[in-house]
């Protein structure tokens, strides 16, 4: 495997783990969410279904558009929008602009997978089963890590705190 290849593939390791971190931050995210801004478990179970359904339909449109025309810009704005999303989150003043940032939380994942599995899957050579495994580790390490990243910042700092996940995303 040429180097430059290498060098792709970690950075879509990488790039998984952080976009990762946006769903595996989503069980902690909603609960300051709900805390903060006083919603019901109601509302706040059908804020996390409706960006996850919203998710999944820009996901297959992601697709469909990366199998028929190469879109690298998928896999930064996906990394950008997911560190964005986290970060609006610290500002939502109401349900509509908790659940919008949850939407922008969805949408990073959402554009990035499509795009960043077929280009390590083309670059991977003969390791294509080891690529997807290590590429599988960085998601898992990510989704690890989300309700950590939550917990510090949102610890730290209160919720505008996710604002510090933007130097990490961006």
């Amino acid at each position: 495997m040429r180097s430059s290849h290498v060098a792709v593939l970690a950075l879509l390791i990488v790039g998984h783990a952080a976009v990762d971190v946006g769903a595996g931050a989503l069980p902690a995210l909603v609960q300051y969410l709900r805390t903060e801004l006083r919603l019901t478990y109601t509302l706040t179970g059908l804020m996390v279904t409706a960006a996850s359904l919203s998710g999944a339909l820009v996901q297959v449109a992601a697709g469909w558009t990366a199998d028929r025309h190469p879109s690298l810009w998928m896999v930064p704005a996906g990394v950008a929008l997911t560190a964005t999303g986290l970060a609006l989150a610290g500002f939502a003043t109401g349900p509509v602009l908790a659940a919008s940032s949850l939407a922008v939380l969805a949408l990073g994942p959402a554009l990035f997978h499509p795009e960043a599995v077929r280009t390590a899957y083309q670059l991977a050579g003969e390791s294509r089963a080891t690529m997807m495994g290590y590429f599988t580790v960085g998601g898992s390490v990510g989704w690890a890590l989300g309700p950590t990243v939550v917990a510090v910042l949102a610890g730290a700092f209160g919720l505008r705190g996710l604002t510090l996940w933007l130097a990490v995303g961006l």
